[in-house]
C-alpha cells in the first residue's frame, strides 16, 4: 500500500531513537518529520500536514503525557501513538485512556511498529466526522436547530444515563461517534474513558487482541502485555462503529463479555471484572443480517435496549447553514483565516439528492469533465490520480498569486517548502519554481 500522502512526526529527545523510527517507517513509505520534545513537536504541529503524532513519554520540556493531553484538545483528529519503555506499559495504558490510539515498546518489532501505524491511521481516517466543541471542547454538542436534532437532543438526555447499551444505525456520514461521544458527555461516565475502535478497519487476525487483550507472546510479535478496548474502557464507554464488520468468533466473545461484566486476554486463565458501557454503530439493517444469519442475534438482543437511527443532512436541510457557520469557524481558528461567510449560491448546486457536474459552475466544470478511469483498475488508483489532480491545480494556482514564489505558496497552502518543492517535482510542475 502506498503511504505516500501521509506524514509522521516522531517526538523523542533520543536522536538514534529519532533515527532508528523516522528510518523505519519511510521504508515502510511514509513521509516523516521529527522533534526532539513536545514544545518543538507544537511548533510543527502548528504549522499542519501532520497525520499521526508518535511520541516518547518522558522527555525534557514537555513530556509525551502533556504533549498527547494538548494535542487531543487542538488538534483531535491527529492520532497518537506512544512509545513506552520496557516495564512502563502501565504509563503507556494509562496514556490509551487519556485518548492515545495504541502504544509501541521498547526494543519493538519493525513489522509491528509500521502495523500499529497503520492501524492507527486507518482508524482516524474511518471515525472522522462532525464534532462541535462549546466553550469546553471535552463537551460535545448536537448541531441543528431542526425537529430532528431537537428529538436527537430529547432522546440522548433521556438515554444517557439508562444501565443499557445503545446501538445507533444510520447510513456514513451521519455522525455515529459523535452521538456516542456526546451520550458519554451527558452520561455519569463523563469523567471517565471514551473509548472507540473502528471494528471495520481491524485486520481480522487482530480482532481479538484489540478488543479483548493479550498476554506477552499470546500472539505472533506480542513482546508485551497489552490490554484491550474493553479493559481499557472500565469505569467508562466503549464504542465499537462498524460492529456487523467483526466475525462470528468475535461476536460470541462479546456476548460473553456482556454477560459476564468480565474479560479474559488472549493467553490469560483470568477474568478481570469490568464497569462499562457499550455502544455500538452500524449502517446495515442488523435485524436483517441477524435473520440471514450474517450476525449474531443475541448479540442484536443485548445491544439493541436503547436504539436510534441517525438522519441524513438531506432530509434536515434547515439544518445547513448551522453546519456550514460551524465549519466557518473551525477553519478560521485552524488556518488563521476571516471567512465571514458563504455565499447562498455555494450551498444551492444541487436542486436535488444527487449532485452532478451539470450542478457545478463552469469554473469547475473543466477538471471534472475528465474521466476519472476505468474502475478496472481500483477505487485506490482512481482516487490518487483524481487526488493528484485537485493538487496540481491548486498548487498552480497558489504559484500564481504568488508570481511563483515556493516560500510563500507553500505558507498560502499551510504545507512546508518543502513538502511543496516535493509536490511540484512529483507533479510535473518544476519547471514553475523560482
Amino acid at each position: 500500500m502506498s503511504n505516500s500522502n501521509e506524514r509522521i512526526l516522531v517526538v523523542d529527545d533520543e536522536p538514534n531513537m529519532r533515527k532508528v523510527l523516522s528510518t523505519q517507517l519511510k521504508r515502510a513509505g511514509f513521509e516523516v518529520a521529527s522533534a526532539e520534545d513536545g514544545k518543538e513537536a507544537q511548533q510543527v504541529l502548528q504549522r499542519g500536514g501532520i497525520d499521526l503524532l508518535m511520541t516518547d513519554i518522558r522527555m525534557p520540556r514537555m513530556d509525551g503525557l502533556e504533549l498527547l493531553a494538548w494535542a487531543r484538545q487542538e488538534m483531535p483528529d491527529v492520532p497518537v501513538v506512544v512509545i513506552t519503555a520496557h516495564g512502563t506499559v502501565d504509563t503507556a495504558v494509562q496514556a490509551m485512556k487519556d485518548g492515545a490510539f495504541d502504544f509501541v515498546s521498547k526494543p519493538f518489532d519493525a513489522g509491528q511498529l509500521v502495523r500499529t501505524v497503520r492501524k492507527a491511521l486507518d482508524q482516524a481516517q474511518s471515525m472522522r466526522s462532525l464534532v462541535h466543541a462549546g466553550a469546553d471542547p471535552a463537551r460535545i454538542k448536537i448541531l441543528g436547530e431542526s425537529p430532528a436534532a431537537s428529538e436527537l437532543r430529547d432522546w440522548i438526555s433521556k438515554v444517557a444515563d439508562l444501565p443499557a447499551n445503545i446501538l445507533l444505525t444510520g447510513e456514513p456520514g451521519t455522525g455515529h461517534e459523535v452521538v456516542a461521544q456526546a451520550i458519554h458527555e451527558a452520561s455519569g461516565r463523563r469523567d471517565a474513558p471514551f473509548i472507540k475502535i473502528n471494528c471495520g478497519a481491524i485486520p481480522e487476525d487482530w480482532v481479538e487482541s484489540e478488543l479483548f487483550g493479550h498476554e506477552a507472546d499470546a500472539i505472533v510479535g506480542a513482546i508485551s502485555p497489552r490490554p484491550g478496548r474493553f479493559e481499557l474502557a472500565d469505569g467508562g464507554t466503549l464504542f465499537l462503529d462498524e460492529i456487523d464488520k467483526l466475525p462470528k468468533s468475535a461476536q460470541s466473545r462479546i456476548v460473553q463479555v456482556l454477560d459476564e461484566k468480565s474479560v479474559t486476554r488472549l493467553g490469560s486463565l483470568r477474568a478481570r471484572p469490568l464497569d462499562f458501557r457499550l455502544i455500538a454503530g452500524s449502517m446495515r439493517d442488523l435485524e436483517s443480517d441477524a435473520r440471514n444469519g450474517e450476525f449474531r442475534e443475541d448479540l442484536l438482543y443485548a445491544l439493541n435496549v436503547a436504539s436510534h437511527k441517525l438522519r441524513p443532512l438531506r432530509d434536515r436541510l434547515e439544518d445547513l447553514l448551522t453546519f456550514v457557520q460551524y465549519y466557518i469557524a473551525r477553519f478560521n481558528a485552524r488556518l488563521g483565516r476571516h471567512v465571514a461567510s458563504v455565499s447562498p449560491e455555494a450551498m444551492l448546486f444541487a436542486d436535488n439528492s444527487e449532485l452532478t457536474v451539470a450542478h457545478l459552475p463552469d469554473s469547475l466544470g473543466d477538471a471534472s469533465d475528465q474521466p476519472i478511469g476505468d474502475f478496472d483498475s481500483g477505487m485506490k488508483s482512481i482516487v490518487r490520480r483524481a487526488t493528484a489532480r485537485i493538487e496540481r491545480e491548486l498548487i498552480k494556482r497558489a504559484l500564481d498569486e504568488n508570481s511563483s514564489n515556493i516560500t510563500h505558496a507553500a505558507k498560502q497552502l499551510n504545507i512546508s517548502r518543502k513538502s511543496l518543492q516535493t509536490k511540484m517535482r512529483d507533479l510535473g510542475l518544476r519547471d514553475q519554481e523560482s
